[in-house]
């Protein structure tokens, strides 16, 4: 372990431990939005298709700077999802020791 002092100590990590930008640009245009938010105490949604992040955020915005100026515009907020994927939810791998607890002591 090396002192505060020293610049000997840098972490490298393994080669393959960064996304490429093309896996990255992959995954972003095939993830899907949804747009929640209650107006009047009724609740609405509005869909994105793929890639459309961009338009997304713009609807969020919208939707504030209508609250904003006074509409009865509450809780917004976006859900995304990937659509096609093929694993499961959360964490799928564990070691075969790890034993979850609420609580560690």
């Amino acid at each position: 372990m090396a002192n505060a002092q020293s610049n000997q100590f840098i972490l490298h990590p393994p080669p393959d431990y960064y996304l490429s930008e093309k896996i990255i640009d992959t995954i972003t245009k095939s993830v899907v939005h949804r747009v929640y938010w209650t107006e009047n105490d009724v609740s609405q949604s509005k869909d994105f298709g793929e890639g459309e992040l961009d338009t997304t955020l713009k609807y969020c915005e919208m939707l504030r700077k209508l609250r904003r100026d006074g509409k009865n515009i509450e809780f917004i907020t976006i859900a995304s999802e990937i659509p096609n994927c093929v694993s499961l939810d959360g964490v799928d791998v564990v070691n075969a020791d790890y034993n979850w607890k609420k609580r560690r002591k």
